[in-house]
């Protein structure tokens, strides 16, 4: 009998971007990014869509690690170092919460 060992890395690209959309940001954060150069390099390709539900470092990290990729932006609690300038391909935003005057200047559309 002639067994082979599967790899991830034979995957198509295309694969692991489907994959990558059924994963929250935060998940793809710290269960692929740096992986390998390759997972990495697809990681920074996708567009994130992403909830802020939760003030924890691990979610401010994931934030800040995305933030150029993050097109759409939903954030349900107060963080007043929040800087919607930091996310420049931002399409869609949702505020469930109250924002600083700094914060709210910050919001302008490049349209």
């Amino acid at each position: 009998m002639n067994y082979r060992i599967s790899q991830l890395e034979i995957f198509p690209d295309e694969l692991f971007l489907h994959l990558f959309s059924y994963i929250p940001p935060i998940d793809i954060y710290y269960a692929w990014h740096d992986l390998n150069c390759r997972i990495s390099a697809i990681i920074r390709s996708i567009r994130i869509s992403f909830d802020l539900i939760e003030n924890s470092n691990e979610n401010i990290r994931a934030l800040d690690y995305f933030s150029k990729q993050i097109v759409f932006l939903r954030s349900s609690v107060s963080n007043e170092k929040l800087d919607f300038r930091n996310f420049p391909n931002l399409c869609s935003l949702i505020i469930d919460t109250k924002l600083t005057k700094e914060q709210l200047d910050s919001i302008q559309s490049s349209y």
